[in-house]
C-alpha cells in the first residue's frame, strides 16, 4: 500500500474535505492540502487572471486564458510549517495546457513554497507570474525560450523571485516544442501531465509523466536548503502560478494535494489522486480537520 493510501485508510471517516486538512495521521503540526478538483475552492487565495471554469476536464483551475500578457496564481489561505524540525514536504498535481497561440506557445506552470507574508503574484506578462517573488523557491514548467535559456520545453528550479536557473532539465529529451500537438513530450501538446515534487530534507526531488500516473524516475535530484530559501521563517506559502507575454496557452490545474511531510509517490507505482474527505459539520467552511487516527 502506498505512503498516501496508508494517510487515508480506514478509521478516518469518508467524508468530504475540500482545502486545508491537519491530521492526526502525521505530525500535529503538519498539514494537507487536497483538491481533486476546483468545483469548491474554499482555502486557496486566487490572484490576478486565475479563476475555475468547466472544461472536458470537470472543474479546474484555469491560471491563466490564452491570452497574451497575463499572470494568475493560487496558493493555499493558511500557512504551512516548515521550520528545519519539519521542513519537508510532498506534492502531487495534474496538468494541461490548451490553445497556444501567438508569438509560440507560452509561458508554463510554476509551483512555488516562498516566506510567508510576500506577494502571491509576481511579474505580469511574459513570465509564469514567478519572477519578483523573493525568498522562495519554483519549479518552472516552462513552454518559452527566453534569451539565455536551454529550449522551449524545459522544467528548472528558480530561487528568489528571479530569473536564474539552478538546474534546468527537458522532459523525455523533446527540445523543440515550437508546435506542439500530438508529440508526446512536449508540455504543451494538450495531454494531461503528472506533476510529482517531493522535498526530503535535503534533496528536491521532480518528476513528470505525459499521459500517464505513474510515477517515473525523476528528471531533477538537487542538493539545497529550503530552509535557508526562506530564510529561516516558521511558516510558508504554497501555491501555483502561470503566465503568458506575446505567446499564450490556457494553463489548468487539474487537480493537487500538498503534504507538508515527505510522503513520496515510489517510483513505478500508479498514484492515487487525491482525495475527497468528509468533514465534521461545524468545520465544513473552514475544511479543517483536527483530528484522526494514530499513525500506522
Amino acid at each position: 500500500m502506498s505512503s498516501i493510501a496508508k494517510r487515508f485508510r480506514p478509521g478516518f471517516s469518508t467524508v468530504r474535505v475540500v482545502g486545508l486538512l491537519s491530521l492526526g495521521t502525521i505530525a500535529a503540526s503538519a498539514q494537507v492540502l487536497s483538491y481533486p478538483d476546483f468545483s469548491v475552492t474554499t482555502g486557496l487565495s486566487i490572484n490576478g487572471t486565475a479563476s475555475t471554469t468547466r472544461t472536458s476536464d470537470g472543474n479546474v483551475l484555469r491560471l491563466t486564458p490564452a491570452a497574451c500578457c497575463s499572470a494568475g496564481s493560487a496558493f493555499a489561505a493558511q500557512p504551512v510549517p516548515f521550520q528545519l524540525s519539519a521542513d519537508t514536504f510532498s506534492t502531487f498535481f495534474q496538468f494541461r495546457i490548451t490553445n497556444p497561440g501567438g508569438l509560440a506557445p507560452a509561458d508554463g506552470i510554476a509551483f512555488i513554497i516562498r516566506e510567508k507574508g510576500l506577494p502571491n503574484l509576481g511579474i505580469t506578462g511574459g513570465t509564469t507570474g514567478y519572477d519578483g517573488i523573493g525568498h522562495s523557491i519554483s519549479i518552472r514548467f516552462d513552454t518559452y525560450r527566453n534569451e539565455g535559456e536551454i529550449n522551449n520545453n524545459r522544467v528548472n528550479i528558480q530561487t528568489d523571485g528571479t530569473k536564474e536557473n539552478l538546474v534546468s532539465r527537458t522532459p523525455l529529451g523533446v527540445a523543440n516544442c515550437s508546435l506542439p500537438a500530438g508529440i508526446v513530450g512536449c508540455m504543451s501538446n494538450g495531454d494531461v501531465w503528472s506533476v510529482w515534487i517531493d522535498y526530503d530534507g535535503s534533496h528536491v526531488h521532480v518528476a513528470l509523466a505525459d499521459s500517464s500516473t505513474t510515477r517515473p524516475a525523476d528528471l531533477i535530484d538537487l542538493p539545497l536548503s529550503l530552509p535557508a530559501l526562506l530564510n529561516y521563517a516558521p511558516d510558508a506559502a504554497v501555491g501555483l502560478s502561470a503566465g503568458t507575454g506575446g505567446g499564450f496557452e490556457n494553463h489548468d490545474i487539474l487537480n493537487w494535494v500538498y503534504f507538508s511531510t515527505f510522503n513520496p509517490t515510489p517510483t513505478g507505482t500508479a498514484q492515487l489522486m487525491p482525495a475527497k474527505l468528509i468533514a465534521p459539520p461545524a468545520v465544513v467552511s473552514q475544511a479543517i480537520v483536527r483530528s484522526g487516527p494514530g499513525p500506522r
